[in-house]
């Protein structure tokens, strides 16, 4: 299966690339870079809220009737500019997304937070839209960048500078005695957060050595209660 990503802005400029030339030119250099004739699955990486859905999704369909996409995701999208992309799509007979990609991870960090203000970070608000459009979510940054493994284990400054407020120490520590209570170890109880959780939840994980693809592997099963995940976003 090929997955690619589109609509991201180059690195030498911010100016946002949502739009119908951009998507065409991105697109067309994926197809040559990839050496296919068609993206299972194609991103867009940003989003221009200044730009209709009606302009974005025209294009994108232009080249699913091509046969040159097939599934389509957003990647940092408001829910509600993919629940409004998506209607527009219901209403015109046309390709809506298929799949989410937010930041999302037992830290609930803001895009403040990780220095990217054009991140979307899953809130209160998000998960009530997320609910309505019934659309499997791909967390990306699920493991905190290892934050609560790092910081129990081998603490690491620019990790701790990025996630440690107030507010997550104090859920840090829930997790320090879930993992002693449980025997579950840190990564398990990371993405076993997300494994629990009611949406349709595909954690994004990323490792360094073959004993934290065994650990990622291992949380695989490790599917944290309803009553634990409460506990965990308690106040």
């Amino acid at each position: 299966m090929t997955s690619t990503k589109g609509a991201h802005p180059l690195p030498s400029t911010s100016t946002p690339r949502v739009n119908a030339a951009c998507t065409d030119a991105d697109v067309s250099e994926s197809l040559v870079n990839l050496k296919t004739a068609c993206v299972d699955l194609y991103f867009l990486h940003r989003d221009d809220e200044h730009v209709p859905v009606a302009v974005i999704m025209d294009a994108l369909n232009r080249h699913c009737a091509r046969g040159e996409l097939n599934l389509l995701g957003a990647s940092n999208w408001s829910a509600r500019r993919i629940y409004q992309a998506n209607d527009y799509c219901v209403q015109h007979g046309m390709r809506g997304f298929d799949v989410s990609q937010i930041c999302f991870n037992l830290m609930r960090p803001t895009p403040t937070m990780l220095g990217d203000e054009t991140l979307v970070s899953m809130t209160a608000e998000e998960e009530s839209v997320y609910r309505d459009l019934g659309m499997p979510i791909m967390a990306f940054t699920a493991q905190a960048g290892g934050f609560v493994s790092k910081f129990i284990n081998v603490p690491d400054a620019q990790i701790i500078s990025r996630y440690a407020s107030p507010r997550n120490l104090r859920r840090l520590e829930r997790i320090r005695m879930l993992c002693r209570d449980t025997g579950l170890s840190p990564t398990e109880v990371t993405l076993g957060y997300l494994y629990g959780q009611t949406l349709r939840v595909i954690p994004v994980t990323s490792v360094s050595s073959t004993a934290q693809m065994d650990d990622v592997i291992a949380s695989s099963s490790a599917v944290l209660t309803p009553e634990q995940i409460a506990w965990i976003d308690g106040n």
